[in-house]
Formats: C-alpha cells, sequence, structure tokens
C-alpha cells in the first residue's frame, strides 16, 4: 500500500506534492512550510486543502479508501 500512495502523490501537482512532504516527510507546521517556501501562509493551506483533496481522488482510482 505504502507504494500506492507514493504512486498517488507523484500525480498531483509539483507545488500540492511538496507541501505534503514538507508537512508529512519533514514534519513541519504550515507556518514553517510557508516560510521555507517564502509563500504566504494562506498559500499554503489552500495548497493544502486542494492537495489533500487531489490525492483522496486518485487514492480511490487505486482502490483505496479511508
Amino acid at each position: 500500500m505504502a507504494v500506492d500512495v507514493r504512486e498517488a502523490l507523484q500525480a498531483l501537482t509539483d507545488k500540492h506534492r511538496e507541501v505534503l512532504e514538507l508537512g508529512y516527510d519533514d514534519d513541519l507546521s504550515q507556518s514553517q512550510i510557508a516560510r521555507r517556501l517564502d509563500i504566504p501562509l494562506g498559500t499554503v493551506k489552500t495548497r493544502t486543502y486542494h492537495a489533500l483533496r487531489a490525492l483522496r481522488v486518485e487514492l480511490g482510482q487505486r482502490g483505496i479508501h479511508g
């Protein structure tokens, strides 16, 4: 299943994947992500929201629901 999740992540846009990876893999808060990427906090929140929605769709297409 981990391979399926990584494949689903690769299907996201670079910007969406980036905020998720920084948040989950690097364990950064949204404020830390905003500073790291030099973008507004609101942009991080919006990208995270849309990234999680897109990831849910990608996982669903791979038969992973949860």
